[in-house]
């Protein structure tokens, strides 16, 4: 007699059956690293106006921030040094296009600083030290800009190497220090600079751009630098970085690192 024929065993008995419960398994820990994942991820926007709100609530800028009382204005922190002059200075260069005067002014950048270089003839008559009229507006609009930051503002004045035509100038010291003062003047008097932020110097033609060997050269040389300079902020920065160690803290469910003293070896 024939023996029975066993049944076919059913699909999932014929799988690896260790293999598909790894898999498995394999499944629900990504599935668990996700949502973990998922549950850490801060905001970086939150977290910097928390951040100013903190700072507001501390007192820790000048007419700081308020978590209650913003009055339209944002939370967080304010920029860096850089990234504020380097946007006074995408406006400055605005108001420069509008007077069509590019041609004649020179803009540049170093690691702290930011030169606005002016040819004599845009502020300045010929041999003369008092600001144009047409331009105290530029210099005024100037001062719409950079009157809210904290940066330095450097003037210097510089000439050639001949001496004035204008007996009444006596020197080139005199002169190029004299347009310096007026410029630094009309930014504390009319523009509302604070004047803590203002330095004025003459260079007389000690300080050339190019040698003095031609009327071009000559022209170069005499001109007028508007200096945005944030090298005390850097050496401040610089010094706390050698002189002081990060510390969290914990503030409303955000930790931030702050400064504290060096630790005794």
């Amino acid at each position: 007699m024939a023996r029975k024929k066993e049944p076919e065993p059913p699909e999932w008995k014929k799988s690896n059956i260790g293999l598909m419960m790894t898999t498995s398994l394999m499944i629900i820990l990504l599935a668990f690293f996700i949502m973990l994942s998922t549950m850490g991820v801060i905001d970086e926007r939150r977290e910097q106006i928390v951040f100013g709100s903190m700072i507001g609530s501390f007192g820790i800028l000048p007419g700081g921030l308020s978590p209650t009382k913003t009055e339209g204005r944002s939370l967080t922190p304010p920029s860096s040094p850089l990234e504020i002059i380097q946007s006074d200075m995408e406006q400055m260069k605005d108001i420069l296009a509008i007077k069509t005067v590019e041609d004649k002014i020179n803009m540049l950048r170093g690691r702290t600083r930011r030169i606005i270089s002016f040819q004599e003839t845009v502020l300045f008559p010929p041999g003369g030290v008092e600001v144009l009229p047409e331009m105290k507006s530029v210099l005024m609009d100037f001062a719409d800009v950079i009157r809210g930051s904290e940066y330095s503002i450097i003037i210097e004045g510089h000439t050639d190497d001949l001496p004035p035509q204008d007996e009444t100038l006596i020197s080139n010291w005199f002169v190029s220090a004299t347009r310096a003062a007026n410029i630094l003047k009309i930014f504390i008097e009319e523009g509302g600079i604070d004047p803590t932020r203002l330095s004025a110097f003459g260079y007389a033609g000690y300080s050339p751009v190019v040698v003095n060997t031609s009327p071009e050269n000559r022209r170069r040389n005499r001109r007028i630098d508007l200096i945005l300079d944030t090298t005390r902020q850097a050496a401040l920065w610089r010094y706390q970085k050698e002189s002081w160690k990060l510390k969290p803290l914990t503030f409303k469910g955000f930790t931030f690192q702050l400064f504290r003293g060096k630790e005794t070896p």
